[in-house]
């Protein structure tokens, strides 16, 4: 079993709760597999979650989706790490264990470690209102070995999600069904090793699905110890063959130390040591979340889906950072914990319909309620996790309780003109309360304005050549108030809008080349900010940019899959005269990956990619530091070989080497206090691994 280490390697008393789950669902996982696996099981529809009634192949956005093969091939730890392989998306690793990632997307820097994505597993919200940063998405609680399907849409451009969408949407979908049962082991460089296991059976009666990770690492770097287990599993009751409920739970338990940032000094010097004035840093995390699903066909053009699910969590992080710009001053630990509680409820309505004249009418319709209960607690000044003599600078409950109502029409009466339309409603009212004594002042503690924000969608696809598809459509989104003004008392502040324009085409060449084009414009207005120590709505931006991507299988076997994107950014208003004209900060003005495999039936394989990642801004100008400071751009290879073979199963070994030729660079970039501090990225690693399917 795997119990929870200590800073220093001692084990704790207590057996980490997600090991047993998980050691309990891979048995009875195994012992129904074996149950069923020789029964023939019966040809079922597949299970329809939100917004799968409307046909991807007609929507009129920018859109890449990734199936369970590539996943698997891909050998990923982390769903995160596939993100690279989609045109203009870049994933900011912060190498800090437990703690999520950033990801840059159409101008936007704060993709699962702030608000800008949003992400869905099975059609449920990841994303955080008032844990650790507002919109935050841990995807440590996902298994890539039980993904059927991930799917990236760019920009606010899908009505199944309304917070948390202005660069887009991450879709994740769970396997539902079939007979398998898979182990997925690697292990290698810095102590690292990742075990993944998944289970299918299905029979007249019903679905079992389940999966497990389990994950340990010592890290590249001192004090970077990183721990995890999740489990999750489902069951599909087949009622009748009009109506199946789905019973489903997962959960996850994580334990890490970080080194924190380092200066730009050390960075120059040596990148892999840890600052002497980090002490202590790290955290720990528990993740708990259950589900009920009733999926019932009115008739064969009539599918309704509803869902009740209930998340419970608890997070808490050391960190420490600069206290001012001087580059040999004091840094300050800092201890944030948050207790959160999730409780959810919806209904979704899909429908196809074929009429006359051969013209085909797709749509989707749902709401869904959210209620979601934050407790948050802040101690500044701690050493070594230490609370020693320090009051409580937060103490307090914060919540949201939030109604999303969403439709979406695809109308396909000719293949040359394919219209789309959808709207969004959504309302937020949120509560916040003084838990017990605190440094900060209660005043700015109360219960916010009704929120109420429209998001209309609309565009069109349309094929002019059998080999050219064109689409064009324009979206809006929009971002709440930062918690840190929403609750304050008097506070009248609008969301923050955001509208896109994008035209694209889609190419189908030679049989086996295919390439997809975009252009975009996301403006943004009544940006928020602090003026005088008021919060303000007043900024507004611009983003622009391209992007390609490519795939081809120019001989049999042999595949080429490139991407790249160019981005500029520009403050259009801002009430510091300074920032006006400067570009959006953290965000590559260019990324691309390039990627040649060879991948047969049976035998030796292997592939070679390089990914490079552009400059970027570290700061907005202001009146203090009117310079805008930049982050160099940097350039990794990675390779790998695999062989694939058969006995009594599908098998494949590999052998994956990152950062072949040992790149020192920083895989994130920003300024905090006004000093420029860096994420380092991971030097050459080595992993082993075999992938059995049985």
């Amino acid at each position: 079993m795997l119990l929870h280490l200590g800073r220093d390697g001692g084990m704790s008393r207590h057996v980490s709760v997600v090991r047993l789950c998980a050691w309990s669902a891979a048995v009875l996982s195994a012992c129904l597999a074996a149950t069923v696996h020789a029964q023939e099981a019966a040809r079922l529809d597949a299970i329809v979650v939100k917004g799968q009634a409307l046909r991807a192949d007609v929507l009129p956005v920018t859109a890449q989706s990734f199936d369970q093969e590539l996943i698997r091939d891909s050998a990923a730890r982390q769903p995160q790490e596939l993100l690279n392989r989609v045109a203009g998306v870049s994933v900011d690793n912060y190498n800090l264990g437990g703690i999520a990632d950033s990801i840059s997307v159409r101008g936007f820097s704060g993709g699962g470690h702030g608000g800008s994505l949003g992400f869905m597993l099975d059609g449920i919200p990841l994303n955080e209102a008032m844990s650790h940063d507002d919109g935050y998405a841990d995807l440590n609680v996902v298994i890539p070995l039980e993904l059927e399907r991930m799917t990236v849409y760019k920009g606010p451009s899908s009505v199944l999600y309304g917070n948390f969408n202005r660069a887009g949407l991450v879709e994740m979908q769970t396997r539902k069904g079939g007979n398998y049962q898979e182990v997925d082991a690697s292990g290698g460089s810095f102590g690292t090793g990742d075990l993944q296991g998944a289970v299918g059976a299905e029979n007249e009666a019903g679905q079992f699905n389940a999966a497990m990770q389990l994950s340990r690492s010592k890290g590249f770097r001192a004090d970077s110890r990183f721990d995890k287990g999740t489990v999750a599993a489902r069951y599909n009751w087949l009622v009748n063959p009009d109506l199946d409920i789905a019973f489903s739970g997962r959960a996850y338990s994580g334990r890490w130390d970080a080194g924190s940032y380092v200066t730009q000094d050390r960075f120059d010097r040596d990148p892999y040591s840890v600052d002497p004035r980090v002490q202590g840093d790290g955290g720990k995390k528990n993740f708990f979340t259950g589900r009920v699903d009733v999926n019932h066909a009115l008739s064969e053009q009539l599918k309704l889906l509803s869902f009740a699910y209930a998340t419970h969590q608890t997070l808490t992080r050391w960190s420490t950072y600069p206290k001012d710009a001087t580059p040999d001053g004091p840094w300050s630990q800092s201890e944030d914990d948050y207790k959160r509680t999730v409780l959810g409820a919806g209904m979704n309505l899909n429908g196809r319909h074929m009429l006359g004249g051969g013209s085909e009418l797709n749509w989707t319709s749902g709401f869904e309620l959210y209620r979601e209960t934050t407790d948050y607690l802040r101690f500044d000044g701690e050493q070594e996790r230490s609370r020693a003599g320090l009051e409580p600078g937060n103490n307090r409950r914060y919540r949201l309780d939030s109604t999303g109502l969403f439709g979406e029409v695809q109308w396909v009466p000719t293949p040359v003109f394919r219209p789309t339309a959808g709207l969004r409603f959504d309302t937020f009212k949120g509560k916040c309360s003084v838990r017990g004594r605190e440094l900060a002042d209660g005043q700015d503690c109360s219960s916010t304005e009704r929120y109420k924000q429209f998001s209309p969608k609309i565009g069109f696809s349309s094929q002019v050549a059998p080999w050219l598809d064109l689409r064009s459509s324009w979206s809006r989104g929009f971002a709440l108030p930062p918690v840190e003004a929403i609750y304050k008392r008097g506070v009248d502040l609008k969301p923050n809008t955001f509208d896109q324009i994008e035209v694209g085409a889609k190419f189908d060449l030679l049989d086996s080349l295919e390439a997809d084009l975009a252009w975009y414009r996301l403006t943004s207005s009544n940006e928020i900010g602090t003026v005088g120590g008021v919060a303000q709505n007043f900024g507004k931006t611009r983003r622009d940019g391209v992007e390609l991507s490519l795939g081809w299988e120019f001989v049999p076997d042999w595949h080429l899959a490139a991407v790249t994107a160019w981005s500029d950014s520009e403050v259009l208003r801002n009430p510091d005269p300074h920032a006006v004209g400067a570009r959006v900060a953290n965000v590559p003005r260019s990324t691309s990956r390039l990627e040649v495999s060879y991948r047969p039936e049976l035998g030796l394989g292997g592939f070679a990619a390089v990914r490079h990642v552009g400059r970027q801004a570290l700061n907005v100008p202001d009146a203090e530091l009117r310079e805008q400071r930049m982050a160099g751009a940097y350039t990794v290879f990675d390779a790998g070989l695999g062989y694939r073979f058969k006995h009594k199963g599908a098998h494949r070994l590999y052998l994956n080497v990152a950062n072949v030729f040992d790149k020192k660079y920083a895989s994130s970039a920003f300024m905090i206090s006004g000093q420029p501090l860096y994420g380092v990225g991971a030097p050459r690693s080595v992993m082993l691994g075999a992938q059995l399917s049985f």
